[in-house]
Order: C-alpha cells, then sequence, then structure tokens
C-alpha cells in the first residue's frame, strides 16, 4: 500500500511527467498546512514513490525526458534546498517525475482496490 499522495501522484503522471510543484499543490490539495509541509511531504512521497520502484526522478528539455544522474538523496538534498525560494518558479520545475511500468500498472489498478495506507 502506498499514501494517498503517492498514488495521486502516479494518476497524474499517466498522462505526463510530473513536475515538483505539481507534487507540492497534490499535498496541499490533500491537507498539508501551509507551503512548507507540503514541500515536505512530496519530497517523502518522492522518496516512497522510487522506493517502490514505481517512479523515476529527472528532468525536462526540449528533448524530453532525463533521467537524473544524481544519487536519490542528492537529487532530494538539491529540491529541498531549492524550494526554500521565495519564488515557486525557482524550484517548481527542480525535479521530475516520471512513472516506470510498474508506476503506471499501479495507478490503473487504483479503481480496482485501496492505495492508500
Amino acid at each position: 500500500m502506498i499514501s494517498r499522495l503517492a498514488c495521486q501522484v502516479l494518476q497524474a503522471g499517466l498522462d505526463d511527467w510530473v513536475p515538483f510543484a505539481a507534487v507540492v499543490g497534490l499535498a496541499q490539495r490533500l491537507g498539508a498546512r501551509g507551503e512548507p509541509e507540503a514541500i515536505e511531504d512530496g519530497i517523502a512521497t518522492i522518496r516512497e514513490l522510487i522506493s517502490h520502484g514505481l517512479v523515476v526522478v529527472g528532468e525536462v528539455s526540449d528533448g524530453g525526458f532525463f533521467e537524473s544522474s544524481e544519487s536519490l538523496d542528492a537529487t532530494l538534498a538539491r529540491v529541498e534546498s531549492v524550494s526554500r525560494a521565495i519564488n515557486r518558479s525557482d524550484w517548481g520545475f527542480a525535479c521530475w517525475l516520471q512513472n516506470t511500468s510498474t508506476g503506471d500498472a499501479q495507478a490503473r489498478a487504483a479503481g480496482t482496490g485501496p492505495m492508500t495506507g
């Protein structure tokens, strides 16, 4: 079972790559109190999704999605550091998520049973 926020991120990832700003926005819609808590929830959710092999982290450019060559800890430390910027445009696209085939399957299965824990 994965968290409710993780489930929502996977659902969003069925259609497109998911920027960190969207993860934070989903956390706020699910009840995070303020942006700092939503950022913390977002970082924890990325770690959760990766630990289950449901997403990969990377960057998006004109050429598409490119998986990060940084370690997960380095990527999340960078995202956390940049998220202290006042302007969301400075940190909202610090990393992107792409569902793995397992993540897509889990998102599609959401309608057949609970995914939250």
